[in-house]
């Protein structure tokens, strides 16, 4: 397994193992385009775009520092009956992923930086479409 890919595996750890978290792994990506055509209920994705972030020069001892702009992907669906509590849950949800993600000791040769969030409800006013990105810093051995 690489080292880019053990980014992605241990979010999605840390996210899996909130407790009393009624969070799924999504079969496919969390995308607002996907909404009208999900059953889903406070499902997640994680994706993620690296670079070079030129801290270090390649091969310099064997090691290349890399940047990663990941971002978790929740959809929670927002009860129409009890709107405002339930858009409430969700940004509790939110915040207990962003701690998550903060928390974990699994990352140890990265450095994790929450950057901000996005929510964006549905047209129909169902769903809330939560997008929480993060900048993690990674050192790879290149040699």
């Amino acid at each position: 397994m690489g080292a880019i890919r053990t980014v992605v595996d241990q979010v999605t750890d840390a996210i899996l193992s909130i407790g009393g978290s009624p969070l799924a792994l999504s079969p496919a990506a969390v995308l607002p385009q996907n909404t009208p055509n999900t059953r889903a209920e406070n499902v997640f994705s994680v994706t993620l775009q690296t670079a070079n972030t030129d801290k270090f020069r390649d091969r310099s001892g064997g090691t290349m520092r890399i940047g990663h702009d990941l971002t978790v992907s929740i959809l929670s669906r927002i009860k129409p009956n009890d709107q405002q509590d339930a858009y409430l849950d969700a940004i509790d949800l939110e915040e207990k992923v962003i701690i998550a993600v903060i928390r974990q000791s699994a990352l140890p040769r990265e450095r994790t930086l929450y950057e901000s969030t996005r929510r964006t409800l549905a047209p129909s006013g169902e769903y809330v479409m939560i997008e929480i990105n993060f900048d993690i810093e990674q050192s790879i051995k290149v040699g």
